[in-house]
């Protein structure tokens, strides 16, 4: 996942820069105000580009990693065992 992190935030270095640079440029009466500002926007920043990373890239792991056949084969892993124990934790007879 953190490899997916990363690769996003390289792919995406150029629009995140430009989405700082307008946050910076925005105008303030004051300081601290300007500081509020910044701060507020850069939130909505993270919060929105931390929504696209799972969107996009830790959705697609989650899908690649739980697919049928994936799955399948960890059921059968240790000689079916896997499979077994899996039935008795969700209360099915064996």
């Amino acid at each position: 996942m953190g490899k997916a992190i990363h690769d996003f935030i390289r792919q995406q270095q150029a629009q995140l820069t430009q989405r700082l640079e307008e946050l910076k440029r925005q105008s303030a009466r004051d300081r601290q105000s300007a500081v509020r500002t910044f701060e507020a926007g850069l939130e909505v920043l993270l919060t929105t580009t931390l929504k696209e990373v799972e969107e996009e890239k830790i959705d697609g792991i989650k899908k690649s990693v739980d697919s049928v056949s994936r799955l399948a084969a960890l059921s059968n892993a240790c000689h079916g065992r896997l499979g077994e124990l899996e039935k008795m934790a969700r209360g099915e007879a064996l």
